[in-house]
């Protein structure tokens, strides 16, 4: 397979509902769409959700990115699976950030695929299975997100809080009104506590059965966080997120023992390839994984999570899913989110592929191109 043309667009697409966290507040997703054509016609389409404060990137970046390795690109032959995998491990570091790397490696995925008629499920030697997703809760508007999602079913939540603790467990009493005792909550600070209030904090959550603690630091932190660490690793996870981004500082967080649970996001990790060098790292070190999720990912990243899910089969969590329930409208003709019952089965899975490889036909609309004129660079 050789790429002919590769085209890029800045997405930015409404929410149905205000996002908040304590590091982010916004009424819509930004996004990168790419597209691959291939020499013999075959289309492959690749999605990211860069965020300046994970990994400095921007969509303009990205576009940047892909225009400065747009010959490299088209100039490459690609005989075998190895060979798209080699070519993206080489282009990290020095050449294009991870979120790049994780369309660009999406759509040369759903690209091979179409062209071998096989399904990506089928190319990696997997079988897909049922996924349950865990219900997210906002910072900000929490009851019009707990009213939207009382029709469900969650084994599972992260609750996003600050850093009023009083607040913290009210909502906490009302998710388990909502969903029962059993479910399992984890909370997410997304940066917004220091050392001192972490110390405070952890043992209130931990007296009401909450055990995992995503970010509570911010990032450039972590020396901070590794007495946390040997404080409280015996009971809780003291999960890093915006914290784990490349290869390189999963190795360092793990050396220096700063936490002891890894969020990995594909886009945020540079697509499945990396994500699992990343969670095989960590599963010979002991540390469990979750696969979390940017908020208004679209199908593309949906399915690709669900691939993912059925690569790494020790993942403790899983998020995202949310499809069209949270976007005014998904880039996939048809959204793929997880059902009432919070999962996706894989019998769902078949009939959402409809025995098409790759991930789904995107149809664009213009109201969601953030950029009227796409980046189109011809090889």
């Amino acid at each position: 397979m050789q790429i002919q043309h590769i085209e890029s667009q800045a997405l930015h697409i409404p929410l149905r509902i205000r996002f908040s966290q304590a590091n982010q507040n916004t009424a819509s997703s930004e996004a990168i769409l790419v597209k691959l054509t291939s020499q013999d016609g075959h289309v492959g389409w690749g999605e990211a959700c860069p965020r300046t404060y994970v990994t400095g990137e921007t969509v303009t970046s990205v576009q940047r990115d892909l225009e400065q390795i747009s010959d490299q690109l088209c100039c490459s032959h690609f005989e075998t699976l190895e060979d798209i995998k080699q070519f993206l491990h080489n282009l990290r570091p020095a050449q294009v950030g991870l979120s790049t790397q994780c369309a660009l490696e999406l759509a040369l995925l759903d690209a091979w695929s179409c062209r071998q008629g096989r399904s990506l499920h089928d190319i990696f030697a997997v079988q897909p299975s049922d996924s349950s997703y865990s219900a997210i809760l906002p910072l900000q508007h929490f009851d019009a997100a707990i009213e939207r999602l009382s029709a469900f079913t969650f084994s599972s939540c992260k609750l996003k809080v600050d850093q009023d603790i009083h607040k913290s467990l009210d909502r906490i009493r009302v998710i388990r009104e909502r969903w029962g005792s059993d479910i399992s909550i984890r909370i997410d600070a997304n940066c917004g506590w220091n050392q001192s209030l972490a110390r405070q904090q952890i043992p209130h959550f931990l007296a009401v059965g909450v055990q995992s603690f995503e970010q509570i630091l911010p990032r450039d932190m972590e020396v901070e966080l590794g007495p946390l660490t040997a404080e409280f690793e015996k009971d809780a996870w003291l999960m890093v997120d915006e914290s784990l981004t490349s290869m390189e500082s999963a190795q360092c967080l793990i050396e220096q023992r700063q936490g002891n649970a890894f969020n990995l996001k594909l886009s945020k990790n540079g697509g499945l390839f990396a994500t699992q060098r990343i969670y095989q790292l960590a599963q010979a070190h002991g540390i469990p994984c979750q696969l979390g999720a940017h908020y208004g990912e679209s199908s593309i990243l949906t399915s690709a999570g669900f691939l993912f899910h059925d690569l790494a089969p020790n993942l403790t969590a899983l998020e995202g899913g949310f499809g069209d329930y949270l976007l005014e409208q998904d880039l996939c003709t048809v959204s793929l989110k997880f059902s009432r019952k919070g999962s996706i089965t894989a019998e769902q899975w078949l009939r959402w592929q409809n025995n098409r490889p790759g991930w789904l036909p995107v149809a664009l609309d213009d109201h969601w191109i953030k950029e009227k004129d796409s980046s189109r660079l011809a090889g």
